[in-house]
């Protein structure tokens, strides 16, 4: 999981402004969802990786 989530990440930053918003959302979604279908992850497992993916992005870049 951690790994999907760093090529969501990587994904994002090179994508335009408008894309990359939408692409981190709804690919999330999308493979946070197949993943739990799936047997590879649990349900609280995509929230503990969700929830630790987000501090990174609340501090301001100096």
């Amino acid at each position: 999981m951690l790994l999907t989530l760093e090529i969501l990440k990587e994904a994002s930053m090179r994508m335009p402004t408008k894309s990359s918003q939408t692409l981190g959302i709804v690919g999330g979604i999308v493979i946070g969802q197949a993943a739990v279908e799936a047997g590879i992850a649990s349900n609280v497992m995509v929230i503990v990786i969700a929830i630790s993916a987000m501090p990174p992005f609340s501090f301001p870049i100096i």
